[in-house]
């Protein structure tokens, strides 16, 4: 098992190595110092963020996470608000260490035959998913959003950090008010002839 595990990491390292490196030659030939140094971190930090999230992701799918994730919180409960609920929490909580598509490419197969099994609209899982997971990535430590937006502004990721928690608090009340009255997000899906 742990062979496999190796295997997996190996994969990651390797996917992300010779991007770092083609991003690094490029920046500093093809652009100006300046542009090109910040440029340079900029992608260099956003790569290795992806490039960890990946990882993560590889593990928790050798781990079975998401299979063992679907079964506690049907085991929980099966209301579909309570559900919503605790996906949200888990979304938050993953998108702190995964990036946006490491997550919606582990996660879907998994919540998608349950979300359908307890009569919630396919198209509204999905916009609270993809909404959820954008919030997400305003969220420290591993926050891209706050890595680029600190480069940018030249501050450091904490201080960006305080000051998106208003942001943040804005953000869950939009997401909570449009998971629990699901009129707001599938009207145009519904008009358009698409959702349950």
């Amino acid at each position: 098992m742990n062979e496999k595990l190796k295997e997996k990491t190996r994969e990651a390292l390797t996917s992300v190595l010779p991007i770092t490196v083609i991003v690094l030659m490029l920046s500093v030939t093809l652009v100006p110092m300046e542009v090109g140094t910040l440029a340079l971190f900029l992608t260099v930090a956003v790569l290795l963020i992806v490039g960890a999230s990946t990882l993560f992701g590889k593990i928790l799918t050798f781990e079975e996470a998401p299979q063992r994730l679907a079964s506690i919180v049907l085991g929980i409960s099966d209301d579909p608000h309570l559900v919503l609920l605790m996906i949200i929490g888990v979304l938050y909580v993953l998108g702190m260490f995964m990036e946006t598509l490491a997550t919606i490419i582990i996660l879907v197969p998994v919540l998608l035959p349950m979300i359908i099994q307890l009569g919630i609209d396919p198209i509204h899982f999905g916009i609270v998913l993809v909404v959820t997971n954008n919030v997400a990535m305003l969220t420290p430590p591993l926050g891209v959003n706050l890595f680029v937006a600190s480069r940018i502004a030249g501050i450091s990721v904490e201080r960006i950090s305080v000051a998106v928690i208003p942001y943040l608090i804005a953000l869950t009340l939009c997401i909570l008010l449009f998971t629990y009255v699901p009129a707001i997000s599938t009207w145009l899906p519904s008009l358009m002839g698409y959702g349950q």
